[in-house]
């Protein structure tokens, strides 16, 4: 890759966390630290002091606190988030100019942009490049991709920092907030959290854990490599072709791999089903774990097939599922092997 051409000078860092990681921490940490550290990383090289500007959008400040508790508090909720979403793209779209930020966005409401203005005012300074930070929980999945898809729209770097924290750790800095949220949403979200998965998620490929149990300032070096990676490796647009001849690939496509990823659980349940019979104490325990094997294998095809975990490979040989080598089967193993140990 010519990554002289490719580079871009924006990037979004999405953050992810249960309340009370340390997020908030780290994004100050990145507002106040890493530009000072590409400035003297590239000194030999750089024509200014103030290159990188580091642009921290907290979902705390913007999402209203009073919010009330009834059936319209998600939709409120969802929409706020919706709302977050159009002003990072209507930001990359303007390139990032004060100057032409001059009035909100569709669908986004003149207070949440004010608020998102004022944000961006206080932190930019028109610098060469610019990191976006994301200060958000962003558990799901789908809530990152989102961002990832911003990336793409307008080809700049996209990477994740996962901060992963213990949860009584986390409560008990959630008690020392300005404003704790309550115990049983800490521990639901714990839950519930999708990790980063670049084994499954090709799109999530920059993305690295922080362990934030103890002292996160050491990985400073580390989040600057993997930004200025983002930055060399932009997120790339998907090339405009003829849709009905890509609607029709996608479902070949989509056909191969599910055929495929069921040859390939038939024969990691078969092979399964072999080695217990050596080792199964009675029937009734072959009979439990055959079901639970069968279970496991009909969960992965689903997950498969509805799209919920999809594999960064290519299945174009026929015979792929008969390699246990192959990418696609190993992937395949690794999904079997991580939904039983959820159910054991």
């Amino acid at each position: 890759m010519d990554t002289q051409s490719s580079k871009s000078s924006k990037c979004l860092v999405v953050l992810s966390g249960i309340p009370g990681c340390g997020k908030s921490t780290l994004a100050k940490l990145l507002y106040d630290k890493l530009g000072r550290i590409y400035v003297e990383e590239q000194r030999s090289y750089l024509k200014s002091s103030k290159c990188l500007d580091v642009i921290v959008v907290s979902y705390d400040e913007l999402i209203p606190e009073n919010i009330p508790l009834d059936d319209k508090s998600q939709q409120t909720w969802k929409e706020c988030r919706e709302e977050i979403l159009f002003c990072i793209d209507y930001l990359l779209k303007k390139e990032i100019s004060l100057e032409s930020l001059t009035k909100s966005p569709p669908g986004v409401s003149d207070v949440l942009w004010e608020t998102f203005y004022a944000i961006v005012r206080k932190q930019f300074t028109s610098a060469e490049s610019v990191v976006i930070v994301l200060d958000d929980n962003m558990y799901y999945t789908s809530m990152r991709n989102k961002y990832f898809q911003i990336a793409r729209k307008y080809t700049c770097g996209f990477c994740q920092l996962h901060l992963a924290c213990n949860v009584q750790t986390a409560l008990k800095r959630n008690v020392i907030r300005n404003q704790p949220i309550t115990e049983d949403v800490i521990v639901a979200m714990a839950a519930k959290i999708e990790p980063p998965n670049t084994h499954y998620n090709s799109w999530e490929t920059y993305s690295i854990v922080i362990n934030t149990d103890s002292e996160i300032e050491s990985q400073l070096p580390r989040i600057m490599s993997l930004v200025k990676t983002a930055m060399l490796n932009p997120v790339q647009p998907i090339e405009e072709t003829n849709p009905a001849l890509t609607a029709e690939s996608r479902q070949i496509c989509s056909s191969n791999v599910i055929h495929q990823s069921d040859q390939i659980l038939r024969k990691i349940v078969s092979q399964k089903m072999t080695n217990l019979k050596g080792i199964a104490e009675d029937k009734s325990t072959l009979q439990q774990l055959s079901k639970k094997y069968i279970d496991v294998r009909k969960t992965c095809l689903d997950k498969i097939k509805t799209g919920q975990v999809s594999f960064p490979v290519a299945v174009d040989e026929p015979n792929v599922s008969c390699d246990i080598n192959s990418e696609l089967y190993q992937q395949i193993l690794r999904l079997f092997e991580q939904l039983l140990k959820e159910i054991t």
